[in-house]
C-alpha cells in the first residue's frame, strides 16, 4: 500500500516559554496508506484534533515534519500551505460549520472559490454530489431549514466538492442518533469505495468499531497509546 501521509516527531506546543504554556501533540510519528480509514480514538484533550488539523493544513507542527504524498507540508509557505490544502483535503467538522443563510447549493460551492471553473460546471458537480447524497430536492433551500442530517450531507457534499484525496472528519457523529450515525457510515464507506483516503477523530464506539475501519490509533495527552486494526 502506497504511503500517502507520513507524520515523523510532530509535536504541537501552545504558548511556548509563557507560564501557560501547552504540549498539545508531543512526538507523534504514523504512517498512512492510499485508501486506508484510520480513527483517531481517544478522549477530549488526548490530542486528536490538533493532529488532525495538522495532517489537513490549517497549523503549523512546532516540531517534525508532516509529508502528504511525499510533499513536506510543514515547511511550505502559506500561499502553497492554501493551495495544498484546497486541491488535497477534504474537510467534515463537528459543528458542520454551514452557512445558515444562504442555500444548499451556495455552500456546497464555497471550496471551489476562487476558481476559473465556470459557475454552470460548478453547479452541475454540486448537483451530481447532491443527488449522490439524497438531498437534491433541499438545492435551493436554506440551510435553517434543514434537519441535522441534510445538515451533515451538506457539509460531506461540500467537503467532497473539490474532489479530494483525502477526507477528514473530525468527530462527525457527535451531534447525530444511532439512525443518522448508521447512514453516515454508509456514505463515508462509498466514499472510501471511490478511492478517498479517510482519516475521523472520534470516541463514538458505532464508529471504531464499524468494518469500514481499517486501523484504530488510540491517543491520550498528546501521545499515541497503541494501534489496532479489526
Amino acid at each position: 500500500m502506497e504511503c500517502l501521509i507520513q507524520t515523523e516527531n510532530v509535536s504541537k506546543t501552545y504558548n511556548a516559554r509563557r507560564p501557560d504554556e501547552f504540549r498539545a501533540l508531543e512526538d507523534i510519528s504514523l504512517r498512512i496508506g492510499q485508501g486506508e480509514v484510520v480513527v483517531l480514538k481517544g478522549p477530549s484533550g488526548s490530542g486528536k484534533t490538533t493532529l488532525l488539523s495538522l495532517i489537513g493544513c490549517m497549523s503549523r507542527p512546532t516540531a517534525g515534519s508532516i509529508l502528504v504524498a511525499g510533499k513536506n507540508v510543514a515547511k511550505l509557505p502559506e500561499r502553497f500551505l492554501t493551495r495544498t490544502r484546497q486541491r488535497t483535503f477534504g474537510f467534515i467538522f463537528q459543528q458542520f460549520n454551514l452557512l445558515r443563510d444562504i442555500t444548499v447549493m451556495e455552500n456546497v460551492l464555497l471550496p471551489l472559490y476562487p476558481r476559473e471553473t465556470r459557475i454552470g460546471e460548478m453547479q452541475e458537480r454540486g448537483r451530481t454530489l447532491l443527488v449522490q447524497l439524497g438531498i437534491e430536492s433541499k438545492q435551493h433551500s436554506k440551510v435553517y431549514q434543514l434537519s441535522g442530517g441534510e445538515q451533515q450531507r451538506v457539509a460531506i457534499a461540500r467537503a467532497l466538492i473539490n474532489d479530494p484525496e483525502i477526507v477528514i472528519a473530525d468527530e462527525p457523529t457527535a451531534h447525530l442518533d444511532s439512525k443518522l450515525s448508521v447512514d453516515l457510515l454508509g456514505i463515508l464507506d462509498n466514499i472510501n469505495r471511490m478511492g478517498k483516503t479517510i482519516l475521523i477523530a472520534t470516541h463514538d464506539p458505532l464508529v471504531y468499531e464499524h468494518p469500514l475501519i481499517t486501523r484504530t490509533i488510540s491517543m491520550r495527552d498528546g501521545r499515541i497509546e497503541g494501534v489496532s486494526t479489526p
